[in-house]
């Protein structure tokens, strides 16, 4: 029976049906809403880690948790951070004595 409507079926054949319209969630509507930030560059990505970090330091100094490591994984950041951060005394004079004595 199958067979014999598929063959009496006039080609081709047409259907007409329509897709409804995907609903968006909300994520997707906030980030249609909000404008695109534009794209970082290198610069300003290390800029604004380099605020972070001195951020970070202050906050640690006014603690009273000083020392402290921080890891970078770059030896061309090292030094920028530190190029960029000339002011930044994290020392004691006393430190600093220690510091000085034991380089030479």
């Amino acid at each position: 029976r199958i067979q014999q409507l598929t063959k009496e079926a006039p080609l081709p054949v047409e259907l007409d049906f329509e897709v409804p319209p995907k609903e968006k969630d909300e994520k997707q509507q906030q980030q249609q809403q909000q404008p695109q930030p534009k794209p970082q560059t290198r610069e300003s990505r290390e800029r604004a880690e380099t605020q972070r970090l001195q951020a970070l330091l202050r906050e640690l100094e006014a603690e009273g948790l000083l020392p402290a490591t921080v890891f970078v994984f770059s030896r061309r950041r090292v030094e920028c951070l530190a190029a960029e951060m000339p002011n930044i005394d994290v020392c004691t004079a006393a430190e600093k004595s220690k510091i000085h004595i034991f380089l030479k």
